[in-house]
């Protein structure tokens, strides 16, 4: 199950002005005037072909429980492959630098990586590298389709206008352009995600979706088929998540002023139908590896000067409809780690302000949904960083 957090400039930057509108279209067939549509190439950092090296504590030779971890902001980027067997106390296993934009490769041992417009491959078992191909311009991470055959990024020029792109069989398609978005210091923490770029296992669809685009510009959800089309759009703030096989999405449908609380299914066959009603709130969703439950953040109204209250971990019945709160741990970010163990950041009241009435205070928890205990996480173990004890968000991927 891919974890998508797509780490881009983009997160800096709120779309309270801008001006022009985006185009989603599909690209020209051939390669010569695919990449004529892509922007002009960037000077890409310093590296070359084969610069991405492995280094392991304990090697990997067969497939077990494993979180990949994205540390984009450490120089130079580095991904870290973490033994999660005990949830409650992750051990580093390997790191691959540098590296960003990490996936497993089905249930295998094999991670794919992005580094400065090189895509490769990296075996944990055999420790070899492999390069399997070069961006026409550089990508600060991305998403690989379940089969690896398909690369998905965007690009953004100096000015932060954006192209969205995938790259695949060595051809760059340019799905559509949006313009730099202007204004302020970008979203707050906590209610979330803002950014995913994520195939469909299937690897027929795109979930494309940024909740701060330019005014004027398309929709922040888009779901996009090979060719750059449009089959699914959605106004307001709402995030997607898809189910473990074929190319379902669930997202939530929301108001103007906040969430209508109703969460929709959508495919292209049957297109929207809705799954549940009466939800209060609904943010970063994870779905559960055996696609019947979805997990997510609401928050109570404890605090209700600042917005509502605290985050808590709920999960609703996709088939049922029904959700109900799972922990009265305050956590907010599940993401699933093994098939019942759930971490999130733990978060402790603060002044309230731009992220509300709590905020993560650097302690990651595990939540156990088959005994409904809590424990906090000892990252002690799980790499040279702590970056990685701080948030959750920096998992890109797990290994069941």
């Amino acid at each position: 199950m891919t974890l998508r957090r797509f780490s881009v400039l983009v997160m800096l930057l709120a779309a309270c002005t801008g001006s022009g509108g985006a185009s989603v279209a599909s690209p020209s067939p051939s390669p010569s005037s695919a990449a004529s549509s892509s922007p002009p190439p960037s000077p890409s950092p310093s590296a070359t072909p084969g610069s991405t090296a492995l280094k392991c504590v304990h090697p990997v030779t067969v497939p077990h429980g494993l979180v990949l971890f994205e540390l984009a902001t450490v120089s130079p980027p580095t991904l870290e492959v973490v033994d999660v067997t005990n949830p409650a106390r992750p051990v580093l296993d390997c790191t691959l630098s540098p590296a960003q934009g990490g996936q497993f490769a089905g249930s295998t041992t094999v991670v794919r990586y992005v580094y400065a417009g090189h895509l490769g491959t990296v075996d944990l078992a055999s420790g070899v590298v492999t390069e399997t191909g070069q961006l026409p311009v550089p990508a600060v991470g991305g998403t690989f389709s379940a089969d690896g055959s398909k690369f998905a990024y965007r690009f953004f020029d100096d000015t932060a206008g954006m192209t969205a792109h995938i790259f695949s069989k060595g051809q760059d398609q340019v799905l559509y352009t949006q313009p730099p978005v202007g204004g302020h210091d970008g979203p707050p923490p906590g209610q979330g995600p803002f950014d995913q770029l994520q195939f469909s296992p299937d690897g027929s669809l795109l979930l494309d979706y940024m909740g701060f685009r330019p005014t004027g510009s398309v929709d922040p959800l888009l779901v996009l088929d090979l060719s750059g089309n449009k089959v699914l759009d959605q106004l307001g703030n709402a995030s997607g998540v898809w189910a473990p096989t074929g190319s379902m999405l669930y997202y939530p449908v929301w108001n103007e002023g906040g969430p209508s609380g109703e969460l929709d299914s959508f495919t292209v066959a049957a297109g929207s139908r809705k799954v549940a009603t009466g939800l209060n709130g609904y943010y970063w969703p994870a779905m559960s590896p055996d696609g019947r439950a979805i997990v997510f953040d609401s928050y109570d109204n404890s605090v209700p000067d600042c917005g509502g209250g605290l985050p808590h971990i709920w999960r609703l019945d996709v088939s049922t409809g029904r959700a109900v709160q799972v922990s009265k741990s305050v956590t907010s970010h599940p993401v699933f780690v093994t098939s019942n163990v759930i971490w999130s950041n733990r978060e402790v009241a603060t002044q309230c302000g731009p992220g509300g009435a709590s905020a993560p205070n650097g302690t990651v928890v595990a939540h156990n949904l088959a005994t409904g205990s809590d424990v906090s996480v000892d990252m002690h173990f799980a790499g040279p960083s702590s970056t990685v004890a701080n948030d959750v968000g920096n998992v890109v991927d797990v290994l069941y």
